[in-house]
């Protein structure tokens, strides 16, 4: 898979595709969904990690690389997405959301088996997810793929158990993503990068 790539077939009318500056809102009403939605969170968890997942955020990860924030399709409907974020040689898989409406297609296994395969390129040592102990599907699903159950963390955010789940990569490379900046004069930037029409 090349660095140029935009959109990956990945069979029966799922595609994944690099997002773009245009997917932001789209994906930020997914995400604050996706987090009032689920049984597996507890209020606290839900305000901060909707705050933390705000747009600014989302164009910081699209802007460092668009594949931070795969964007996944389904016979041309917008069906979920993926949000990773880089961090000292660890990529982790904060949320891959499939629209309830989806859910029957396997796409969730397909955006699993993408994220491993798209990421074990030599850039990182490993990628790590956090789930809840109730949400056995979604370890079965990362399990699938080679993430293993390394520990359980008690009382770890807000007060609730996690699973801390990790992947091996094959890191080659001594070069390591800059820390992701959202600051007020980077947003800046991005903004007039796309008010010029260069994102």
């Amino acid at each position: 898979m090349r660095d140029a790539d935009k959109s990956v077939q990945i069979g029966g009318g799922r595609v994944i595709r690099a997002a773009e500056p245009g997917d932001i809102g789209q994906i930020r009403a997914c995400i604050c969904e996706a987090i009032d939605a689920s049984p597996f969170y507890n209020a606290k968890f839900k305000a901060f990690e909707k705050a933390r997942l705000n747009e600014n955020v989302l164009r910081a990860l699209i802007a460092a690389d668009p594949w931070f924030v795969p964007v996944v399709m389904f016979k041309g409907e917008f069906a979920g997405f993926i949000v990773t974020i880089p961090d000292c040689g660890v990529l982790w898989a904060s949320w891959i959301y499939i629209h309830p409406r989806f859910r029957q297609t396997a796409i969730a296994v397909a955006a699993v088996g993408f994220l491993v395969r798209r990421w074990d390129n030599n850039r990182f040592h490993k990628t790590i997810a956090l789930v809840r102990p109730e949400n056995a599907a979604a370890e079965a699903v990362n399990a699938h793929f080679g993430f293993k159950r390394v520990a359980v963390l008690p009382n770890h955010m807000f007060g609730q158990d996690y699973v801390l789940m990790e992947r091996p990569f094959n890191r080659t490379i001594d070069v390591y993503d800059p820390p992701l900046d959202v600051g007020r004069l980077t947003m800046l930037r991005l903004k007039l990068r796309q008010a010029l029409g260069r994102d």
